[in-house]
């Protein structure tokens, strides 16, 4: 698994951990805390999905032979 799926799966774990109600008790968020940060992970995923969409898309060649060694 490469580094930027590594952290889109990062990220929408910690959307869905931080959404629960144990880890609203356990850190102390109130339910509306809870929920801008359960976005802002999400956002951030979908972020790095696209990151690495664009970038996968750019590193494939034309299909032109290369003649370098």
């Amino acid at each position: 698994m490469n580094t930027t799926s590594s952290s889109t799966a990062s990220g929408w774990f910690g959307a869905v951990a931080v959404a629960t109600d144990w880890a609203g008790a356990h850190l102390g968020v109130t339910p509306g805390r809870q929920r801008t940060l359960a976005l802002s992970f999400a956002t951030l995923s979908v972020v790095l999905l696209a990151a690495f969409v664009v970038v996968n898309a750019a590193s494939f060649d034309s299909g032109v032979a290369s003649t370098q060694n």
